[in-house]
């Protein structure tokens, strides 16, 4: 393999070409001391693994990665003294195409000694991943696929690895922030890395991202991240787990390996996402995925800093959809509200056809048909009853002769009459009795006894214990076949009850529950992820009540982004929306208290409302939102005011008295909010002397 070193330290390159060459099977290809020298190296001589430094003259080591994988792509694994503390160069790295990170090895004694020791094993690592002979494919065990009975809310899985870092923080940053599935992230990185990973991913997109817990399960909003060395799989439990198996695969964490477990055990709606890496781990799994009927969406070539895992999941037919990250979460979004429209619309026609169908029986049964089994040690008595009911067409009869496998054999063939005897060796027939009680599958099944004589005592304890019935051998065929069919449709009847009243009681509770995503969905804005203006209409009504009762304040900050309509009509209203979003999650973020909301009031004007707080604190409030915004440095080359991004605000605040409405702090603080634009913008204004106490 043949290994380059790029790093102005001449000690550190003499540690790296130590290690390097302590194996028969590496050999150095060349040296270069900054970013620039090894972009011109490669494009002349390109080596299987570059091992590239972050701090350098000319050129840093992301930089020169980016250039690397985009004139002349090989494997670049970084080396730096420390990669947690460099996090973020680390991850702008990673995100250029670097497939991973390790610290710089000391010095000391030969390249074998343990502190070369994770870096040999990280070169040895990425040698099977650049391997000409695609590895074998390792996934765990197969599964069945059906359709899924539990209602799981929808599930999002993703897996990265060379570049991912980049591509996850775009597509994660432009889902809205009431996104309602769980998302779930297999990113090749050691596992002592991956909390930096989601501590990064946290800080870009503004999203709450941190890594796998052993033994959680994914929750609707949350972002979680594979930290492990070995595999994450998902359990039949829907728990997450670390395990060693398959120990032969060479992606560890393997994104096929994940996949793969959700396929087989996630009981809900799924999509699986690929992003920018090398090689092809996860494109198999994904082909099963499509397969299935899941969404399937992978990263498109244009986009992806390494076009592999996304190319493999693309030439196998495995993606349903190939676009940029950005695409891939407004799909994601678009895919997460029809699952609840629809959601809703079938649970309610399902709800109809429930009530329609009350009083129908289902297929396996048929309320025609009685299921008879019959549990006696002699064989002379099944015959007996067997002559009597041959030519019944609307019975089917079973036998058992052994009283201590009659639960088993109820389990599998679920007759709607037991015919039981009362004196049989080995047990007996009264605690038989009992025991069909106590068991879920037979509790509900009627119980014919059968006795020898009419002895009023077994009769009695019989019917205490939950006999159905009581016969004397043999009866006459035509008593015999009136109960069996009487028992059996009495059952039958009752059986459908039930199970119409749990269809119900389940679907009212899943109405129930999609309502309240809607409602909660009707109360966001879809843009933004903040409360809408209804919302905030609701909101404010309610504080000013409130306030009223307990002569309290109400402070509220009208919120214009300065120069929007330039903005929007210079670059284009997918980046408007953009600036949008990171305006309202800087405000959001600047609020500290669970009364504090913010919402969209209009276009490009939020409102921001702040129960018990008075003009003086509202302001200070303002300018502490004004800065979190300009701090943004969202770049504005047509605005009137600064190169960057910048809001104007209005405070008011009041104390209400009865009979007086919110807009009467509306108008006050609007009032405000034209005051700071026309004193120069990218300020804050206050109403003064507006009622309040």
């Amino acid at each position: 393999m043949r290994i380059a070193i790029v790093n102005d330290m001449v000690m550190a390159v003499e540690c790296l070409r130590r290690a390097v060459v302590s194996s028969p099977e590496h050999e150095i290809a060349w040296i270069a001391v900054n970013g620039a020298e090894a972009v011109e190296k490669s494009r002349a001589d390109r080596p299987d693994l570059i091992l590239m430094d972050l701090y350098m003259p000319v050129m840093d080591g992301a930089e020169a990665t980016r250039q690397i994988m985009r004139e002349s792509p090989c494997v670049v694994l970084v080396v730096t003294s420390d990669v947690e503390g460099n996090a973020e160069l680390v991850f702008r790295a990673m995100g250029a195409g670097a497939l991973d990170a390790v610290n710089t090895p000391l010095c000391i004694g030969t390249g074998r000694e343990p502190a070369a020791g994770a870096l040999l094993e990280k070169i040895a690592t990425l040698r099977s991943l650049v391997s000409h002979q695609s590895p074998p494919l390792l996934m765990g065990p197969e599964c069945g696929v059906g359709t899924f009975t539990r209602t799981d809310f929808p599930l999002v899985i993703v897996g990265a690895s060379a570049g991912g870092p980049n591509a996850l923080a775009e597509l994660l940053a432009r889902l809205p922030v009431n996104f309602a599935a769980g998302i779930v992230v297999v990113q090749h990185v050691d596992a002592h890395f991956a909390s930096e990973l989601a501590r990064w991913l946290s800080l870009q997109t503004r999203r709450s991202v941190r890594a796998v817990q052993q033994g959680e399960e994914p929750r609707p909003g949350e972002v979680l991240v594979a930290a492990t060395d070995d595999h994450l799989v998902l359990r039949p439990d829907r728990s997450l787990s670390y395990e060693v198996e398959p120990r032969k695969a060479v992606y560890k964490p393997s994104v096929d390996v994940f996949f793969n477990s959700v396929l087989c055990n996630w009981q809900g709606p799924v999509a699986a996402v690929l992003l920018s890496g090398m090689g092809r781990d996860g494109a198999e799994a994904m082909v099963k995925l499509r397969d299935a009927g899941y969404l399937t969406c992978a990263q498109d070539e244009a986009s992806a800093a390494v076009y592999g895992m996304p190319r493999a999941a693309k030439e196998l037919g495995g993606a349903s959809h190939v676009m940029p990250p950005a695409q891939i979460a407004d799909t994601l979004v678009n895919w997460v509200k029809d699952l609840v429209t629809l959601t809703a619309t079938k649970a309610t026609e399902m709800a109809s056809e429930t009530a329609n169908t009350a009083h129908s029986l289902s297929p396996d049964m048929d309320s025609n048909t009685a299921r008879v089994m019959l549990v006696d040690d002699q064989l002379i008595v099944f015959e007996a009853f067997r002559r009597m009911l041959d030519d019944v067409d609307d019975v089917e009869l079973r036998y058992c002769s052994d009283p201590a496998r009659a639960i088993a054999e109820a389990q599998v063939f679920r007759p709607t009459v037991i015919l039981q005897d009362l004196v049989m060796p080995g047990m007996n027939g009264l605690m038989l009795l009992g025991l069909l009680r106590s068991d879920s599958v037979t509790k509900n099944i009627p119980v014919i006894v059968l006795s020898t004589k009419e002895d009023p005592k077994i009769k009695s304890e019989a019917f205490a214990i939950g006999a159905s019935d009581y016969l004397v051998k043999f009866p006459d065929r035509i008593e015999l076949l009136a109960r069996i069919r009487a028992q059996s449709r009495s059952f039958l009847v009752q059986e459908q009850r039930d199970q119409a009243y749990r269809e119900l009681r389940t679907l009212k509770f899943e109405l129930e529950r999609k309502n309240a995503e809607l409602e909660a969905l009707s109360c966001r804005d879809g843009l933004t992820g903040v409360l809408n203006r209804r919302a905030f209409d609701e909101y404010i009504g309610k504080e000013w009540s409130r306030a009223i009762r307990e002569n309290g304040n109400v402070g509220l900050l009208l919120i214009d982004i300065d120069y929007f309509k330039n903005y929007n009509d210079n670059f284009g209203h997918q980046d408007g929306d953009e600036c949008l979003r990171r305006v309202a999650v800087a405000l959001g973020a600047g609020l500290k208290r669970p009364s504090d909301i913010v919402a969209r009031y209009g276009g490009e004007e939020f409102a921001v409302i702040l129960p018990d707080v008075k003009a003086d604190g509202g302001a200070v409030i303002a300018e502490s939102l004004r800065s979190a915004v300009e701090n943004l440095q969202l770049a504005h080359d047509y605005s009137g005011v600064a190169d960057h991004v910048t809001i104007s605000i209005g405070v008011a605040s009041t104390r209400p008295k009865s009979g007086q409405l919110p807009e009467h702090l509306l108008r006050a603080a609007d009032k405000a909010l034209y005051e700071a634009k026309a004193t120069g913008r990218n300020r804050v204004a206050v109403a003064r002397n507006f009622g309040e106490v």
